[in-house]
């Protein structure tokens, strides 16, 4: 499973859906580098973005 991950004021941070706190799990690394391409398209400015491989102690949402 994959995150995709960003730049925030000095300090990674991994995305999550909309009104949530749960980092946002893909299951392969093409439907994460789909939503990724989306992301960098749309940003106002280069937020360093990045795909990473979800560690076994990540909380998921269900």
């Amino acid at each position: 499973m994959y995150k995709i991950t960003f730049e925030d004021n000095g300090g990674r941070k991994a995305l999550t859906s909309s009104g949530r706190t749960e980092t946002k799990v893909f299951y392969t690394y093409t439907e994460a580098e789909i939503i990724l391409t989306s992301l960098i398209k749309h940003s106002m400015y280069d937020k360093k973005w990045a795909i990473e491989q979800l560690d076994s102690n990540t909380k998921i949402a269900e």
